[in-house]
């Protein structure tokens, strides 16, 4: 049988940002159905976790693929004429692996109710601690993708561009490993790692829109520089905790040690990541300030306030909550426009709240 999915693709609005292969992107908390069923045809939905839609591994004028969500987000694929299902996932740019969610989609489903539950999430039991096993091959790809995004863009001077588009220094951005990839649409590529320093996720940015999504199988992970900054020498200055890529690379270049979340509240595998992290270095914080930073909107001071009580049980010690002012939306904004001091807040009069408070 021939596959026509081609001819066939669901037009993607302007904002959803494609693959190399021009498939829509796959983001970190995306789960299966929200993968496959954008690259279908002929969708319909008889119930809840029950669909049919045009098989794209034939010509199908009559809907003869099943797509069944079981109640851990897993999908069921079926087409009643008889297509296999590697050859069904093939036709649309997938593979068995995105039949499986990822830990992070199912902790931001459950967290966010972003879709109704139906009846087969009823016998789901309570959200689990998040998988933090990665395996070796998937670190030494991610590893290898890193290493040669960034070597191209060192040799492009892509990173002086960002720079000057987010008015952060260009060696702070270097210090991260940041890379560029051209193949599909240009993009810039971050780093998430595990509690070992591993590379377990890459994130991308958009050159033009800006626009974030993950490569597909990566996990959201913490952001650390390759090379500590100077601070880590003084034990007075603080150790930030902040929320996100260029918060965290704002404050390296700022000259703060720095170690970020990759998001206000953070997935199982990411809070037990950083725990990790920090318990086998305990240099980083055991004599110095430990302070969580995060935007300046709800979901920014809840996150942070949640991290900042774990780990202050997982530290035995007080780990501080602090904000930009008002008026700036993040530390970015706030660093880059003038006014951050390194230090802050305990450098001046007023003070962070502690997570007991």
């Amino acid at each position: 049988m021939i596959p026509r999915s081609a001819a066939r693709r669901k037009p993607v609005p302007p904002s959803d940002p494609l693959s190399a292969d021009g498939w829509p992107a796959v983001a970190a908390d995306d789960l299966p159905a929200d993968i496959l069923l954008r690259r279908l045809q002929g969708v319909t939905q008889p119930s809840a976790g029950q669909w049919y839609a045009c098989c794209p591994a034939h010509l199908d004028s009559r809907p003869s693929l099943s797509v069944t969500e079981t109640p851990d987000f897993k999908l069921l694929v079926y087409c009643h004429t008889g297509c296999v299902v590697d050859t069904i996932l093939a036709a649309v740019g997938l593979n068995q692996s995105h039949l499986f969610p990822s830990d992070y989609a199912v902790f931001k489903a459950l967290r966010s109710g972003k879709r109704k539950r139906h009846a087969l999430y009823a016998a789901r039991p309570a959200y689990a601690a998040d998988a933090t096993d990665v395996p070796d091959a998937t670190v030494r790809i991610l590893t290898e993708l890193l290493r040669a995004a960034h070597g191209a863009a060192v040799a492009g001077g892509h990173l002086a561009l960002l720079a000057e588009r987010l008015s952060l220094p260009a060696d702070a951005l270097a210090a991260f490993g940041v890379g560029w990839e051209a193949s599909g649409s240009a993009r810039y590529v971050f780093a998430e790692r595990d509690g070992k320093g591993r590379v377990v996720g890459l994130v991308y940015r958009d050159a033009v829109s800006g626009m974030k999504w993950c490569r597909t199988g990566s996990r959201r992970g913490i952001i650390m520089a390759c090379q500590p900054p100077a601070a880590i020498k003084n034990q007075a200055a603080p150790l930030y905790l902040p929320e996100g890529h260029t918060d965290t690379i704002a404050l390296h270049g700022a000259g703060c040690l720095a170690i970020g979340r990759p998001a206000a509240r953070l997935s199982g595998a990411a809070q037990r990541w950083l725990g990790d992290f920090l318990l086998a270095h305990p240099g980083l914080w055991k004599k110095r300030p430990v302070i969580v930073t995060g935007d300046n909107d709800e979901a920014g001071r809840l996150g942070a306030q949640q991290t900042a009580e774990t780990l202050t049980g997982l530290l035995s010690k007080p780990v501080l909550c602090a904000f930009p002012p008002a008026a700036y939306k993040d530390m970015r904004e706030w660093i880059t426009v003038g006014g951050f001091m390194p230090g802050w807040p305990l450098t001046q009069h007023h003070q962070p709240r502690s997570a007991t408070e």
